[in-house]
C-alpha cells in the first residue's frame, strides 16, 4: 500500500506530499491545474522515462520519492535481496516500508534509488510494478491492442507460471534457430574449406616429412655435390700431415727430438716441449680422422639425383606450407584441429536440431495447456465483465473474449504461446460484437476498463496482478448521470479490499468515503505553481459544489453536496 508521495520541482509543483489512506484516495481539480502530474510523477518513479523538460523552471533538478510498505510480498522481499538492498526500515505498527526515489536532473540523466541504494531503472520498475497499476488515459488505448487483451485474459486465467515458462521456451528455441541458420547458411562455405584441408594434409602426410629433414638434405646434397673436392682434399692433407718428405708429423718429431735435448740443459723449455707433444699428438690424430673420412667420401650421382629430388619436393612444399618441414608439419597439426573443429559443426548443427525439437515439443506441451487454461476463464472472465457492465449503465452489451489459434512456423509457438485473445464488444441490442477498440466510444472504453478491473480483482489472481495499489486517471471520462454513480459504487466497491487512487470530474465518484486530494494552480511572483490540498469535511463540500455547479456556488450546489456526502449539517 501506498503511503506518502512527495513531489518537489516537478513541472508546476514545487513541493507537495501526499499522504494516502487505505481504500479510496480521491484526487479531483478543475481542467489544468496539474492533476496529471500526479500520475506523472508515479509513473515516473515507477520507471517511465524522466524527462529533464520535468525539472520546474529555474531549479537544478526534480526529486519524486513514495513510500510503501511491504505488506509482506515476498517478490518484492526477492528483489531486494538480490540486489543487495539494505534490511527495509522498521516504521513502527505501519510495518516495514521501502522507498523509493528518483532525482531528475536539468543537466544529465536521472538517478534512481530505492531505500537510499543506487539502483537500476529496470529493477525500479520491477519493484514498482509489484506495487502499483496505472490505469490512465493510455490503459483505453490499450484496449486497442489485442495483446493487451491476451495479458489481462492471463490475469483472470492465473497462467502468470506458464506465460514465463513459454517466454523462457520461446528464447530458448529462437537461440537455437538462431545457431542452427547461421551454420546452415555458412555450410557450402565449410564444406568447401573441409575439403581444401583434406586435399592439404593429403599432399603433407604423402611427402612423410620427418622434423628436421631439410636441413640433414641439405648437408647431404652439398656433400654428394661436392663429393671429388671433398675426397681430394682429405687426401691431400694426409699426404701433408704425415706421407711427404716434408710432412708436419716428420718435422714435429725432429723438433721434440732438439727440445729434448735443450731442456736438459735448462727446465725452463719444458712448458714449450709438452706444448710440441701435445701438437704432435693432435696433428697425428688429425690424420687419422682424415684418412678414415675419406675412405667415406663416396660420389653417388643416383643418391645425388634422389636428394635433389626430396628437396625440390620440401621447397615445393614450403611455398604453400611453411619455411622448413618442421614449419610444415606445424602447419598440419594446425589445419587437422580447424579440420576437426568443423567437422564437430556438422555434428553440432545436429545436436542443435535435436534440442530443438526437444524444446518445439515441450513448448507445444506448454502451449496447449495455456491455450487449454485460456479457453476456460473466457467465457468466465466474459461474464463476469458483463455482470459488471449492466451494472454500470449497459444493460444491452455484448462482450466476448475469443481466444484463436495464432499462426507460427519457427518455432511453432509464440513468445507467449500460440493463441490470438480478442475482446468483442457492442453496446447496443442487435449489433454483432466487434472488436473492442474499433466499436467502442470512450465513455465506454471506460466502463469496459473498470468492469474489467473490478472483475479480475474478485479473483485471486487479479488481485496478485494488480498489486498493492490501483490508480484510475479518469476512468468516469465521457459519463455522467446514473452511469457516474454506477461507477462510483464500482470505485467503492473496488476499494473495499485495496487501496485505490481515482482523478475524477465526477461528483458522484468524488463524494465517496475515503482521503479527498484537491489540485489547484495559483500564480505567484508570476509563476505558476501546482499545490496539492487535503481537504477537510467542510472544504470537500466546497469542492462537491464547485463540481456541481461550476466557479459560482449556489446554496443549492451547497446542498447537494452535503447530500452527496451524506452530511445534512447547513
Amino acid at each position: 500500500m501506498l503511503q506518502t508521495l512527495r513531489i518537489r520541482d516537478f513541472v508546476l509543483v514545487e513541493d507537495a506530499e501526499l499522504a494516502f489512506g487505505p481504500g479510496l484516495n480521491l484526487i479531483t481539480g478543475e481542467t489544468g491545474t496539474g492533476k496529471s502530474l500526479i500520475v506523472d510523477a508515479l509513473e515516473v518513479l515507477g520507471g517511465a522515462r524522466a524527462s529533464a523538460d520535468s525539472v520546474r523552471a529555474g531549479q537544478n533538478a526534480a526529486i519524486l520519492s513514495v513510500t510503501f510498505s511491504l505488506d509482506d510480498d515476498p517478490a518484492i522481499v526477492e528483489l531486494l535481496t538480490e540486489a543487495g538492498i539494505p534490511a527495509l526500515s522498521e516504521d513502527g505498527d505501519d510495518g516495514r516500508q521501502v522507498i523509493v526515489r528518483r532525482v531528475i536532473r536539468s543537466e544529465g540523466a536521472s538517478k534512481c534509488f530505492v531505500n537510499d541504494t543506487p539502483v537500476t531503472v529496470a529493477l525500479l520498475r520491477a519493484v514498482m510494478e509489484r506495487v502499483l497499476l496505472v490505469q490512465g488515459q493510455h490503459a483505453q488505448v490499450d484496449l486497442f491492442q489485442p495483446a493487451r487483451h491476451r495479458d489481462l485474459l492471463d490475469e483472470a486465467a492465473a497462467t502468470g507460471d506458464l506465460v514465463a515458462a513459454i517466454g523462457a521456451l520461446h528464447a530458448q528455441a529462437a537461440s537455437l534457430l538462431g545457431q542452427i541458420r547461421e551454420i546452415t547458411q555458412r555450410a557450402r562455405e565449410r564444406v568447401q574449406r573441409m575439403d581444401f584441408l583434406r586435399f592439404q594434409l593429403a599432399e603433407i602426410d604423402a611427402a612423410k616429412l620427418r622434423a628436421g629433414e631439410h636441413e640433414e638434405l641439405a648437408t647431404e646434397e652439398r656433400k654428394l655435390a661436392h663429393a671429388e673436392e671433398l675426397l681430394r682434399g682429405a687426401r691431400q692433407l694426409v699426404s701433408l700431415l704425415q706421407e711427404d718428405e716434408a710432412a708436419v708429423m716428420d718435422r714435429l718429431g725432429q723438433a721434440e727430438s732438439l727440445i729434448g735435448k735443450l731442456t736438459a740443459f735448462d727446465p725452463q723449455l719444458a712448458r714449450a716441449a709438452e706444448l710440441l707433444g701435445a701438437a704432435h699428438a693432435q696433428v697425428e690424430e688429425a690424420a687419422l680422422e682424415l684418412s678414415s673420412y675419406a675412405e667415406t667420401v663416396d660420389y653417388d650421382p643416383r643418391r645425388l639425383a634422389a636428394v635433389v629430388e626430396r628437396l625440390e619436393l620440401l621447397r615445393k612444399l614450403s611455398r604453400k606450407y611453411g619455411a622448413t618441414a618442421d614449419d610444415i608439419l606445424q602447419y598440419r597439426r594446425d589445419s587437422a584441429a580447424e579440420l576437426e573443429k568443423l567437422a564437430a559443426m556438422e555434428e553440432r548443427g545436429e545436436n542443435l536440431a535435436q534440442e530443438l525439437a526437444s524444446v518445439a515439443a515441450r513448448g507445444l506441451e506448454v502451449a496447449g495447456e495455456l491455450s487449454r487454461r485460456r479457453r476456460e476463464a473466457a467465457p468466465r472472465l466474459a461474464a463476469d465483465v458483463l455482470a459488471e457492465l449492466r451494472q454500470l449503465g449497459m444493460p444491452d452489451a455484448s462482450f466476448v473474449v475469443a481466444v484463436e489459434p495464432g499462426v507460427h512456423d519457427a518455432p511453432p509457438f509464440g513468445p507467449h504461446g500460440c493463441d490470438t485473445v480478442t475482446f468483442l464488444f457492442a453496446a447496443n441490442p442487435g449489433e454483432p460484437p466487434q472488436r473492442l477498440g474499433k466499436v467502442a466510444s470512450g465513455g465506454e472504453l471506460s466502463r469496459v476498463l473498470l468492469a474489467l478491473r473490478v472483475a479480475l480483482a474478485k479473483t485471486r489472481a487479479g488481485a496478485a496482478a494488480a498489486g498493492g495499489t490501483l490508480l484510475f486517471d479518469e476512468v468516469d471520462a465521457g459519463i455522467g448521470g446514473r452511469t457516474a454513480s454506477a461507477v462510483a459504487v464500482k470505485l467503492a466497491e473496488l476499494a473495499s479490499g485495496r487501496q485505490v487512487l481515482v482523478i475524477t470530474h465526477q461528483p458522484q465518484v468524488a463524494s465517496l468515503p475515503g482521503a479527498h486530494f484537491h489540485v489547484v494552480k495559483e500564480t505567484l511572483a508570476g509563476a505558476a505553481r501546482t499545490r496539492v490540498l487535503l481537504l477537510d469535511s467542510a472544504a470537500r463540500i466546497a469542492e462537491l459544489a464547485r463540481m456541481l455547479g461550476g466557479e459560482n456556488v449556489t446554496d443549492v450546489a451547497l446542498l447537494h453536496a452535503r447530500e452527496l456526502l451524506g452530511n445534512d449539517t447547513p
